[in-house]
């Protein structure tokens, strides 16, 4: 970044160049949170995701804890595959501190047949720990 030019184009330069390395950053995560659904990694998975998502209604054990692979169990496993794509990916920042990253992910056996084909999105937030997973979408692409 050149400091050469009005403040207001040094904090364009400044900007455009920290939004790259954040949408990095985020889609870093995103995709180690994949990586975990495919290799059903639910220590990964939970890692990644904030408590308050992970919470399933109804399901604690008598000492009020919840499972802590519950929603990795009743909401992801299903999607894993073999392989798994993803396309059309896009990122939207709101606020700083969060991401929404919206794509279209399809997963495939050993013999490449579609397992599912799903437009996702989620929701990130970034605090002390780095940026978290707090909440997700799921449809099917549609044409399947």
């Amino acid at each position: 970044i050149i400091g050469i030019g009005t403040i207001e184009e040094v904090w364009d330069a400044t900007k455009a160049a920290m939004d790259g390395y954040v949408k990095n950053d985020v889609l870093t995560a995103n995709s180690l949170l994949l990586q975990a659904i495919n290799e059903k990694n639910v220590d990964q998975y939970v890692s990644l995701c904030s408590a308050e998502m992970l919470r399933v209604e109804d399901e604690e054990d008598n000492d009020g804890n919840l499972p802590s692979g519950e929603v990795f169990n009743k909401y992801e496993i299903h999607e894993a595959g073999t392989e798994t794509y993803v396309y059309n990916a896009t990122v939207a920042f709101q606020g700083g501190t969060k991401a929404i990253v919206t794509y279209d992910r399809r997963t495939e056996d050993n013999g490449g047949n579609i397992v599912s084909e799903m437009k996702e999105s989620r929701v990130w937030s970034h605090g002390c720990n780095g940026w978290e997973c707090i909440h997700f979408i799921r449809k099917p692409v549609s044409g399947l």
